[in-house]
């Protein structure tokens, strides 16, 4: 009975993963048929591959070649080819690099980029970024309220070519490299399935190239969370403590970073370190000092000469934007004809309740898994958007991206999932 019981577990261990490999394969198969696989205008607006054309007037040759390959990946898969699995998940990286290598930049969509050029152009006099009337931003002499980590982020392409306009496009793609290295701990099938949403995920795919700084701010916190992952992997395998140390430490590092590179990371870091805390002390500790000192040597030189200048800049970030814009509460019933007031002090009173609210009932429920570490956060951010009187399409991007991260590390610590 058993025998039979652990049989039947295991066929349907085994269907589970071929319906979720098959779902990566109809994921990127529509994907072409929207992106101009056959020339078909699928979808409402302009073509995925080329934005700022009006209609299909050709059959795009990527697009094409993924729904070929998709067709023959599915077929292996219906068939139960062995090694289908990793078939599948390559199939759902091309994807995801095809949908954003090719993309025409539309840096004038915000005005993100050209202020942390300019910042960049102030660094490399010698000046104090935060002590800078900014002209390239939208309207001018606005706030800069990103964070050193931001600045060292673009500072990458900034020294070698003297150019960030790109930069966000290509940093996209290896968050899905990133995504994919989550196989041996997450199981192929589910890992394939969260590239493949992260590679069809349109509004992330944009954000790549509309001049905003969110996608690299959801690269720098995932790189944290699947570093710690991995140092959950060694400690259950025969890679030793070493391994495991250097996963997070490394994790630890990168978690600074995003802590250091905007506002908008800030809820993640309490689930970090409660998760790091309950599973080992010691560790936690360790890393929980690793962030609190690369923060503060990060952030002490630009207090000076004056530090109301960096304080100032990134408090104006909070309240720059006083009117209703974007996907929030407010916009959504002021469209719908209910008179409110942009400066209604019970605004001013839900935002922090709701925030505050939704975090601590979070930080309650024990998180097993990083990938609950990174669900919560995403919960804290989306409702704090909700609230909020300004919230641009950028910021969904951005917590979508880590969402699906969540998904992919919402198994259970160090064991691997279905289609492993």
């Amino acid at each position: 009975m058993r025998v039979a019981g652990k049989a039947s577990r295991m066929r349907a261990d085994d269907g589970s993963a071929k319906l979720v490999l098959l779902t990566v394969v109809a994921l990127g198969t529509t994907w072409s048929l929207s992106a101009g696989a056959l020339a078909i205008p699928v979808c409402v607006g302009q073509p995925l591959l080329r934005c700022g054309t009006s209609a299909y007037n050709h059959v795009d040759p990527w697009a094409t070649a993924i729904l070929v390959l998709g067709i023959i990946t599915g077929y292996a898969v219906f068939r139960g080819v062995r090694d289908a699995a990793a078939l599948v998940l390559g199939y759902a990286v091309l994807v995801a690099v095809v949908n954003r290598a090719f993309r025409l930049p539309q840096l004038f969509v915000s005005d993100v980029i050209s202020s942390t050029r300019e910042a960049l152009g102030v660094m490399s006099t010698g000046a104090n970024p935060y002590l800078h009337d900014y002209l390239t931003t939208a309207p001018q002499h606005s706030p800069f309220p990103y964070l050193p980590g931001e600045l060292f982020f673009y500072g990458i392409p900034y020294v070698l070519v003297h150019s960030v306009d790109d930069w966000a496009k290509l940093v996209g793609i290896p968050t899905v490299f990133v995504l994919a290295s989550l196989a041996p701990i997450a199981g192929t099938a589910r890992t394939a399935l969260c590239v493949a949403l992260y590679g069809t995920f349109e509004l992330a795919a944009a954000t790549s190239v509309d001049g905003t700084n969110d996608i690299g701010a959801a690269f720098v916190l995932l790189v944290a969370a699947v570093l710690l992952a991995w140092s959950d992997a060694a400690r259950t395998r025969a890679w030793g403590p070493r391994a495991a140390t250097i996963f997070s430490i490394a994790s630890a590092v990168f978690l600074a970073w995003a802590m250091l590179y905007k506002a908008t990371t800030w809820p993640f870091f309490p689930f970090f370190a409660l998760y790091l805390w309950r599973r080992d002390r010691r560790d936690a500790m360790r890393s929980i000092a690793i962030v609190a000192v690369l923060f503060v040597a990060a952030i002490v030189p630009f207090l000076f000469p004056d530090p109301t200048g960096f304080f100032g800049n990134v408090y104006r970030g909070f309240v720059f934007n006083e009117y209703f814009y974007g996907l929030t509460i407010w916009t959504g019933l002021t469209n719908a004809g209910v008179p409110i007031d942009a400066g209604a002090r019970f605004i001013s009173v839900l935002f922090p309740i709701a925030v505050i609210g939704t975090f601590l009932v979070l930080v309650a429920i024990p998180s097993r898994t990083v990938g609950g570490v990174l669900a919560r956060g995403t919960a804290v951010i989306t409702t704090a958007l909700l609230f909020a009187h300004f919230a641009t399409s950028s910021y969904y991007a951005y917590a979508g991206a880590l969402f699906i991260g969540a998904i992919a590390l919402a198994g259970p610590r160090g064991a691997p999932a279905i289609g492993t």
